[in-house]
């Protein structure tokens, strides 16, 4: 799923296949992508998955990639003792909701001095992944909400299999498949209707500041 400069979000493709998560799989579906119109990508948001970093840098080499806080911040929380959950569930929110980029490194810094000794694992992966956690801080406060995490498209997954489970019997994979796309057809018709609110002001604002063009900028989420 992708988000356009005018703040319309689009579905960009799917797959059904049974190959799993491999670099070689992102990059085919990239540069089917791309090679159907969208040849610059400027922020690209995902939850870890394997091989989606290194297909990026194939296919779109120009684009920042954004680690999903929500996951990242789930992932920390159940790797640690349930007496310490709140208190770095509160340290790991005053990184990510910081004002602007120097806020959430000294944020990073306090959290890895509060729990080095206790969770030295937890600290590395997070300091580790510093430029991937908050690349969204480069961009206009109005839409960072938008593009930290793949929530939008965990909304959309969700909608999907709603939809499906009503269902009583599928007809087979191809019958499936059709059933998905016709559900996906009509999604896409709803989020090209409507613009997220604020973000194509935003955009033009952020880029403007940054003496860049307007056909410089889209957001995908994968």
């Amino acid at each position: 799923m992708g988000i356009r400069r005018d703040g319309r979000r689009e579905i960009l493709g799917y797959d059904i296949g049974g190959e799993g998560e491999s670099a070689n799989v992102w990059k085919e579906m990239l540069n089917n992508i791309k090679m159907r119109g969208v040849e610059e990508v400027t922020l690209i948001v995902g939850d870890g998955l394997t091989g989606l970093k290194e297909a990026i840098k194939k296919v779109y080499p120009g684009a920042r990639y954004q680690h999903c806080i929500v996951h990242a911040v789930r992932n920390t929380l159940t790797k640690v003792r349930i007496k310490d959950r709140a208190e770095i569930a509160q340290s790991l929110r005053e990184i990510y909701k910081s004002r602007d980029i120097e806020g959430a490194r000294e944020a990073l810094e306090r959290f890895s001095e509060r729990w080095r000794k206790k969770y030295p694992k937890i600290v590395k992966w997070w300091e580790e992944r510093e430029e991937e956690l908050l690349a969204y801080m480069e961009f206009p406060e109005e839409i960072r909400g938008m593009i930290y995490t793949t929530n939008q498209i965990e909304r959309l997954f969700k909608e999907l299999k709603r939809r499906l489970k009503v269902m009583e019997q599928l007809q087979g994979e191809k019958g499936t498949e059709k059933i998905i796309y016709v559900i996906l057809r009509e999604l896409n018709d709803r989020y090209m209707s409507r613009k997220l609110r604020g973000f194509e002001k935003a955009v033009e604002d952020f880029l403007e500041s940054k003496d860049a063009t307007l056909e410089s900028f889209q957001t995908q989420f994968t």
